[in-house]
């Protein structure tokens, strides 16, 4: 889906610097945002889960682009593994995180 909505962008490299935009506002509602619950999408979230869940999205929706230059942060992918085990209900065996993340959501 990521591949075919960067297909509306002039140049792959602007869906990229779309996220990197987005990026940008997450590091400033991580700074910002009160600690205190939040709706989003019927459920209601601390605001830690509702950042973590955006953060992951955005690790994803990343790796979905394919840029071989653009490396994300360690601890960024590890979130997005930790996610993915905890929704899985289950440790990955491999120790490689990029692999467990893109199993996972299916990126494989």
């Amino acid at each position: 889906m990521t591949r075919r909505l960067a297909t509306a962008y002039a140049r792959p490299t602007h869906a990229l610097e779309h996220l990197h935009i987005v990026a940008a506002g997450l590091r400033v509602s991580v700074a910002q945002m009160p600690d205190q619950p939040v709706r989003f999408q019927g459920h209601v979230l601390s605001a830690g889960d509702l950042l973590a869940t955006w953060a992951v999205e955005l690790v994803v929706h990343h790796h979905d682009l394919d840029v071989p230059d653009a490396a994300l942060s360690p601890e960024a992918v590890l979130l997005g593994r930790r996610t993915a085990e905890a929704l899985l209900g289950v440790r990955a065996e491999t120790r490689d995180d990029v692999a467990v993340l893109l199993d996972a959501f299916g990126r494989a």
